[in-house]
């Protein structure tokens, strides 16, 4: 019913910067001050002050630090003004923008070779791909960032990038390298003493808890936070841990201690005049009354939170309080109230063109019209929220198209730098060489002078008696002239063949972009086509209770997939298999395999061995014609399994693979036949039909042998279906999602930084 929030890991608003009053003086000073490099550092603090409220003020403002720091040649100022600006384009969320002025600062320090603004522009590098979601690219420039720091001996850098790497790997799951490095930034920040730090360590300890479900950790760990908070008096700092340590006891069925701590959180916002934190207490006290099935006491709270959210103008927070009345009345059985509520929130999300909030309330108007048998209304909803869904999932796309672009972007400007410097260095070398020529050849002149001024004094001393001697002499001097010649000839040669060599250089290089960047698109779509075959989203949660599911290609694309459809007599069926192949070629093959078991559901044929057969038919007919004598012999492992859930059984074949059932701590396997779905030496054998009866709480396991082969662990060997299934077993009394969490840890902890072997995919259902 109420908006969940979540332990973030900087939670102070006083950090944001400046107040209101002194970004007025500082406006003041600015139009006062005549000294541009005191213009400049007032710019930079008001930019800074508007970031967090007003972003697009704050790169107004950074940019006119950037223009007068250009104008005035002040590079020092030109790094700090660059790097406040790639920071306001970030709270915009213009990520291209901020990566470019970041790369600028990063250049100019780099070219000062000033340490310290290295260090701090390659760590702002490191938050912006963080930002955008690309971790591995974050890590390695918080990395360089901590190497400096480290040469530095600067403690307070160190703590900062041991915080950033921590938060990288708590985002990639990799707890325990998480917790190591946030530790060592909270021991140096504790060396220094500086309480406002040590709190906003000690909350993303807490934060990394809370995401692994260890609530009794976070607490302890906010409790620490708000001790800190109490003894320096931030109060804006107390009210979040307030509200952060409501949250975790209302995740440990604490009720009564959530209400404890929101009704100081709510004391504490009223008294410091917080009007956004007294609707955000009232919205968190009214969650924990609808929990308590007090609905009465939810909604007057609930009200309370609107009136504040409608008056200090919250679009959102007013559109969600809207859909929690609404949420509440259906509740409560008052269906008109829950219609009128609902819509009052569609109406504001469509006003302010909110797609998320759309998309949820025209669902919920959908399922509240269906129950007064209004299913005109009803209809009319359900194509808004399919429409909002395909718009949502289209944006998606472009977002994750987007991030990608922009790393290959980034990394092109990267090569091109690199590249400029390498044509440096052969023009310096090849100047060198001229260098050199010009003093062989002034030397040579030179003792060629003194050899002939020396042969000519001679001449006058032995006269006709040394004239042979001098004829020699000459003879010597075209000789050595001859040489000279040859070897300046060989110089030109030389520079020619290194001019050449770096034309060819830049061929090549445009070459191999312009072909990895065909390759990369090309993959990418490929990608996209072949998750389109895969089993959607929505079609397995409105058929399945509880589920989880596990898909890693070894490549970008796969030649393991899982599918599902409903047949005609009304079952719910679902496949797991394992193409031949990994990679392009396996995923092709996958799409072979999956449009020839849609062509049996097609056909009508409802039972799964039936289908098996249909669909092994069709791919060694597709395969016929792949120009080969005996035609191809790939295929497919795989299982299907067609659900009858109205009668608590499923029917089921199996192709090489098994399927495990998980019943009361026990493990059941369900044999599969010992032929794949293709052409094989029993391929006139028709797969073998069972039939398996259901009980409540079942566990039912599907999955391809990519994890039990997988290498890794301390001695670099496979996984093994006997470790595998001990996994599930242990793990079997965990909620689906938790399990799924669970055996993803597992299959990473054991690869470490081993190659993936295949394909790895895993599906679990409980009945």
């Amino acid at each position: 019913m109420k908006q969940i929030l979540t332990i973030c890991c900087i939670l102070f608003i006083n950090i944001y910067g400046i107040s209101d009053n002194n970004r007025d003086s500082l406006l003041k000073d600015l139009n006062k001050t005549k000294h541009d490099t005191i213009k400049i550092a007032t710019l930079i603090r008001i930019a800074y002050s508007y970031e967090y409220v007003k972003p697009d003020s704050a790169v107004f403002y950074s940019k006119l630090a950037v223009n007068l720091s250009n104008k005035i040649k002040n590079f020092d100022f030109l790094i700090d003004a660059q790097n406040t600006l790639g920071s306001s384009y970030s709270y915009l969320g213009l990520y291209q923008n901020s990566l470019e002025s970041y790369l600028i600062a990063y250049k100019i320090a780099d070219s000062l070779n000033i340490k310290s603004k290295i260090s701090l522009t390659l760590n702002n590098l490191g938050y912006a791909y963080e930002n955008i979601g690309l971790f591995d690219k974050a890590l390695e420039y918080y990395v360089k960032s901590l190497n400096i720091e480290l040469t530095l001996k600067n403690k307070e850098g160190i703590a900062y990038e041991y915080l950033g790497i921590g938060n990288i790997y708590n985002q990639k799951g990799d707890y325990p390298k998480a917790l190591d490095y946030l530790f060592k930034s909270l021991k140096i920040r504790e060396e220094i003493g500086d309480k406002s730090e040590i709190a906003a360590t000690l909350l993303s300890i807490g934060s990394l808890y809370y995401s692994i479900f260890d609530y009794k950790k976070a607490l302890e760990y906010d409790k620490k936070v708000l001790a800190i908070q109490k003894e320096i008096n931030n109060k804006n700092g107390i009210c979040s841990v307030l509200q952060n340590i409501g949250i975790i006891y209302e995740a440990t069925d604490d009720p009564d201690s959530a209400l404890i701590f929101y009704d100081q959180y709510l004391t504490l916002s009223t008294e410091i005049g917080d009007q956004n934190g007294i609707a955000n207490a009232y919205n968190s006290i009214a969650g924990v009354f609808y929990n308590k099935g007090d609905l009465n006491k939810s909604i007057e709270y609930l009200k309370k939170c609107l009136e504040i959210k409608t008056k200090i103008g919250d679009i959102e927070g007013v559109c969600n309080g809207y859909s929690n009345m609404g949420s509440l009345y259906d509740a409560m059985g008052n269906i008109p109230l829950a219609i009128k509520y609902h819509i009052k929130s569609y109406e504001m999300a469509l006003a302010d063109n909110s797609k998320e909030p759309i998309q949820y309330s025209a669902k919920t108007l959908s399922v509240l019209y269906a129950k007064q048998n209004q299913f005109q209304k009803a209809y009319e909803f359900q194509l808004i929220y399919q429409q909002m869904t395909d718009s949502l999932i289209n944006e998606d796309n472009i977002k994750k198209i987007t991030q990608l672009g922009m790393q290959y972007d980034f990394d092109k400007i990267q090569k091109e730098e690199e590249f400029k410097k390498l044509q440096i260095d052969i023009q310096h070398k090849a100047e060198i060489t001229r260098q050199r020529f010009i003093r062989n050849t002034f030397i040579i002149g030179f003792l060629l002078m003194i050899i002939l001024a020396f042969v000519i004094f001679r001449s006058y001393k032995i006269k006709r008696r040394d004239n042979k001697i001098l004829e020699q002499k000459n003879i010597e001097i075209t000789q050595q002239k001859e040489e000279i010649s040859t070897q300046r000839d060989e110089i030109e040669a030389q520079r020619d063949e290194i001019e050449a060599q770096r034309d060819l250089v830049t061929i090549q290089k445009e070459h191999i972009e312009e072909i990895h960047k065909d390759v990369t698109d090309s993959i990418n779509y490929a990608e996209r086509i072949q998750r389109s075959f895969l089993a959607n989203k929505k079609l397995l949660e409105e058929n399945l209770s509880e589920h989880f599911v596990i898909f890693h290609p070894k490549d970008v694309v796969s030649g393991d997939f899982y599918w599902a459809s409903i047949l005609k007599d009304g079952k719910f069926a679902i496949s797991i298999a394992d193409s031949t192949g990994h990679g392009v070629p396996g995923a092709i093959m996958s799409i072979l395999n999956i449009s020839s078991l849609e062509k049996a559901v097609e056909l009508g044929f409802c039972n799964s061995s039936e289908i098996l057969n249909h669909t092994r038919n069709s791919i060694i007919e597709r395969l016929k014609k792949d120009g080969s004598v005996e035609g191809g012999k790939d295929g497919m492992d795989a299982s299907l399994i067609c659900f009858d859930f109205a009668n608590k059984k499923f029917i089921y074949s199996a192709a090489n693979n098994p399927i495990w059932v998980i019943r009361n701590n026990e493990l059941i396997e369900l044999k599969p036949d010992k032929m794949p779905v293709g052409k094989h030496e029993k391929d006139q054998i028709p797969f073998t039909q069972n039939e398996f009866t259901l009980l409540k709480n079942d566990l039912i396991y599907v999955f391809t042998d990519g994890l039990p082969d997988q290498f890794g662990g301390p001695k670099g060997k496979k996984f093994l279906y006997k470790q595998f299934k001990e996994l599930l077993v242990r793990n079997s009394h965990k909620s689906m999602h938790e399990q799924g969490i669970a055996i993803d840890e597992a299959f990473i902890n054991w690869k470490g930084e081993n190659e993936q072997i295949d394909d790895v995919t895993v599906v679990g259902i409980r009945i």
